[in-house]
């Protein structure tokens, strides 16, 4: 009976994100300075999922603005005016423009959300199942870091665009051409240019797993704020026998203040401590040949920063990265990846390339200093973290 009861007041909630996504759309739902007037039992069932769509919003970007809000009704503040201006001068952010943003976030999402409810397998029996489950592995693959660093997993959904055909079509030239080499080794075949999607809206790769596949795009820093971005609900994937392919279109939802995100994170183990020059991509390749590295050596991994948002650019040239190896300073360079050409840029993300990689089991440190104008009031404490 227990059961029975808590099944029925489990709220539905694909029921309640439909309700939302439709208020979202409406111009006559209740205001959030409302909601934090009204008691939570006498909600209506569309302020009830307002009061829980617009705290969800908040888990996604600012967790801590729901106090904030929380604490603006006090005994001398009991309209809603009054809970703006509170919540404004508590915040710095005007309670109406959250109101938009969250209606413009659930808007967009409404597709987002539909489709995460889909199986994103297909049908159990159906013909393509097999590669759908294979394009996963990738999406599992970007989850399995994202998890590491304490982020939550993204969704996933079979990638069927021009692009991603386009890459899987470039694998299966490639193969023709390898296979023609051999067949005919004293005769000159052309390579096909890759499509130009490749490495600026799909990533692509022939590695033989998905785990290898990821961990080589996840060197380079720019890449890697695409599949860390905290905005990031989904992910398109596609493969064939010949290649794998991440799709990176769906749009992201950037972060408006608060402080970064570092990679590693703090107390992380077994982290990947060396890469290959030429697999971080140009920006880096370009910075760490000005120090003497060509793309076939070997060099620390990145240690990224990540403010998922456009940074004020005398605030980031402000910061500065200090690395110890097991208590010893190393030496590198500290590069900004904002601004440029898509898939070799980030908003307000920056990484620090040190020159020699890590010896295996090292302790890594890093001290980043930020500017008062992005840290705030807040510390952010050094990170500590051991490579593998």
């Amino acid at each position: 009976m227990l059961a029975v009861l808590e099944k029925m007041l489990t709220p539905d909630i694909k029921a309640w994100m439909e309700i939302a996504a439709k208020s979202a759309w409406s111009k006559s739902d209740t205001r959030t300075s409302e909601l934090v007037l009204i008691s939570a039992a006498r909600f209506s069932t569309e302020q009830r999922v307002k009061a829980w769509s617009i705290c969800d919003y908040f888990f996604h970007y600012q967790p801590e603005l729901v106090w904030q809000l929380d604490q603006c009704k006090t005994e001398e503040i009991r309209t809603p005016p009054d809970v703006e201006r509170e919540f404004e001068r508590r915040t710095g952010i005007p309670l109406p423009k959250i109101d938009h943003e969250w209606r413009t976030f659930w808007s967009r999402q409404a597709k987002l959300r539909e489709a995460m409810f889909a199986d994103p397998l297909g049908d159990a029996k159906g013909r393509g199942r097999e590669q759908r489950a294979a394009a996963r592995e990738l999406v599992d693959a970007v989850n399995d870091l994202r998890f590491s660093g304490e982020h939550g997993a993204v969704g996933f959904y079979f990638a069927e665009d021009v692009d991603v055909l386009a890459a899987l079509h470039h694998a299966d030239k490639l193969v023709k051409v390898e296979r023609d080499q051999k067949r005919k080794p004293k005769q000159k075949i052309p390579v096909p240019a890759p499509p130009a999607a490749i490495g600026r809206t799909v990533l692509f790769s022939r590695a033989a797993t998905a785990a290898e596949a990821v961990r080589t795009w996840w060197a380079n820093p720019a890449l890697r704020d695409a599949m860390l971005h905290p905005g990031r609900g989904l992910l398109g994937a596609n493969s064939n026998r010949n290649c794998r392919v991440l799709d990176l279109t769906e749009p992201v939802q950037a972060t408006t203040r608060g402080l970064p995100q570092a990679w590693p994170r703090d107390g992380q183990q077994g982290v990947v401590g060396s890469a290959r020059v030429g697999d971080l991509g140009a920006r880096a390749i370009a910075a760490l040949a000005a120090a003497g590295r060509s793309p076939d050596d070997v060099v620390a991994a990145p240690l990224t920063l990540h403010f998922a948002r456009a940074v004020a650019a005398e605030d980031l040239d402000a910061i500065t990265a200090r690395v110890y190896y097991g208590g010893a300073r190393v030496e590198g360079v500290l590069v900004s990846y904002q601004g440029g050409e898509v898939g070799d840029s980030a908003d307000g993300c920056l990484a620090f390339l040190a020159f020699e990689p890590p010896p295996a089991g090292a302790d890594v440190e890093v001290d980043w200093q930020l500017p008062a104008d992005l840290r705030g009031e807040a510390e952010f404490a050094p990170v500590q973290f051991t490579v593998e």
